[in-house]
Order: structure tokens, then sequence, then C-alpha cells
């Protein structure tokens, strides 16, 4: 089992004079958009929703929560395997449900927001992995979480797989725009 760390830069501060209340985040379900609101990947279809990052992985690099602009970090317990496979499904305690989709490719924008200068230093999983929302709910600060294997079919983690797994399910006569094509293979 793990439990949640909210990066200080994903906190909100207080209002005046508000009683101080437990850290959460919503992973509201609506009608056609799932993941966290504010989200430029707040789409049901997209396989990016959430960058979810590992709080050893961070200290190993020498970064705080946070500095991976990840949207959940994630305090592994010790022994516990990170990160869980692509198709796996990560439980929160308030049924929150994420499907893992697959690794953050390393970018110069990721490496820089990290402190990284060498984008080798930042191979995944060290980068992060991605996940979509399945199951709505809030989670917060040291809420438990836990993972279950093969739930969903597995996504490469290279693109060019996952482009090839895209194409190979367009119904024969189809057209899907180039666009279309980046977005649904993330």
């Amino acid at each position: 089992l793990w439990s949640i760390i909210f990066p200080e830069s994903h906190r909100a501060p207080p209002p005046a004079q508000a009683p101080r209340r437990r850290e959460r985040s919503a992973l509201h379900p609506r009608r056609s958009q799932l993941g966290p609101r504010g989200s430029i990947h707040n789409d049901a279809l997209s396989p990016r929703q959430l960058l979810l990052q590992s709080s050893d992985v961070a200290r190993q690099m020498g970064a705080k929560a946070g500095a991976f602009r990840e949207n959940l970090c994630i305090d592994v317990a010790a022994g516990a395997a990170w990160p869980p496979p692509s198709g796996s499904v990560l439980r929160f305690e308030s049924g929150a449900a994420l499907r893992v989709t697959f690794a953050c490719e390393p970018c110069g924008t990721g490496a820089a927001h990290a402190g990284v200068d060498d984008l080798a230093d930042l191979k995944p999983p060290l980068r992060g992995i991605l996940a979509t929302v399945v199951e709505g709910g809030a989670v917060g600060v040291g809420d438990r979480v836990a993972w279950e294997k093969g739930l969903f079919e597995a996504m490469p983690d290279k693109f060019a797989g996952r482009v090839r797994r895209f194409v190979a399910k367009v119904p024969r006569g189809e057209i899907v725009s180039y666009d279309q094509l980046i977005w649904f293979a993330g």
C-alpha cells in the first residue's frame, strides 16, 4: 500500500480565517471529461490525464515533491514495487480509481521543472507515469492507495507503439486526423 502526498506547488493557500482542513483534491468525472479540474488533459479520451510520481524517485533525483509538475506524488511503502505496470488500476480509500497508461517520456520541459540538466538522467520511470480517471472521488494527503495489476490492456511506453496500437483499432474506411491520432495515442 502507498499513501498520497500533494506537492506544495499544487496546493491552494487556505482562505483567510478559514479553519484548516485536510488537504483533498477532486478527481471529479463530468459527462465528457475526467481528470483534475483545470487540466489541459481533462478529457475522457486522453491517456495522459494525470502525472504520478513516487516520492522515492523524487528523493533519488534530489528533488522535492512537485518538482516534476506531477498531479499526485505517491509515498511508496518500503519494499513496494514502483511503478505499477500499464493496465493496472490504483484504488484510493475514497473509491477514486486511476488506470495506469504509460511512462511519461522525458522532455526538456519536465527536466527544466525538475532541475535536471541532462535528459539521460530522466529515463522512465524517473519522469513519472501517466494515468486516467476510472472512478471519480476525492483523494487527500495520507490516503492509502493500492494497485491491481492487469485490469486494462497495457499501453506501450514508446509513442510509436501507441500509434500502431491506435491505428490497428480504427475501423476500416474511417478517417482519423493527425491531431486526433496524436491526442488518442498520447
